[in-house]
């Protein structure tokens, strides 16, 4: 009985050990997570042309990060450097992503919005938090429009504002769309 019990544990430990050891970052996933941030880079320079020169400064450096992991023979640190080339570059990407992908979201918002059907009642507040939605849109877009950084740092810094700016929108639509939506009365029980 003692032996199976040492057994039971040490297969536990064993199992416990490669649970831990698959989440460390692979090779293999670094290297999609890399195509995939060069992917979406190429896309955002298109989007974002203003950005191209931080895209560039940041994948130069991630590049030269990525070039010292193909150096490494240990696996572990290999995967490690990779990860590392994978955040720097990953950063902006995933902030201009953001800024995108923020727009998107409330656009749909804007459209359903103003194709719910609502009482009258509720027209002028429905106007009014449209408007805001389609302000907020258009200045972020201007104003990210009018912005050249130089590099990563810089461009992270000043699209931060407009991030918030565009989450606070969609905030705020999510609470009119919910406010718009006719409240289900509940049946009361009737006493007999």
């Amino acid at each position: 009985m003692h032996v199976m019990n040492g057994i039971a544990r040490v297969m536990g430990m064993s199992l416990l050990v490669a649970t831990v050891a698959a989440c460390g970052p692979s090779t293999e996933g670094q290297t999609k997570d890399w195509e995939r941030n060069k992917e979406k880079a190429g896309e955002l320079r298109v989007d974002f042309p203003n950005f191209k020169v931080a895209l560039d400064s940041e994948q130069k450096k991630a590049e030269t990060i990525w070039a010292e992991a193909g150096k490494l023979s240990d696996e572990e640190a290999k995967a490690a450097k990779m990860k590392a080339a994978n955040e720097e570059f990953g950063h902006l990407v995933r902030r201009l992503g953001e800024v995108k992908s923020r727009t998107a979201d409330l656009k749909k918002k804007i459209g359903k919005l103003a194709g719910m059907s609502i009482p009258k009642s509720k027209s002028g507040k429905r106007k009014k938090a449209l408007e805001k939605a389609r302000l907020s849109i258009s200045e972020v877009t201007a104003e990210v429009g009018k912005l050249q950084p130089a590099d990563g740092a810089s461009a992270r810094k000043a699209l931060g504002p407009h991030v918030s700016r565009l989450l606070r929108a969609n905030s705020n639509m999510d609470k009119t769309i919910k406010g718009m939506n006719p409240k289900k009365r509940k049946k009361k029980k009737s006493k007999k």
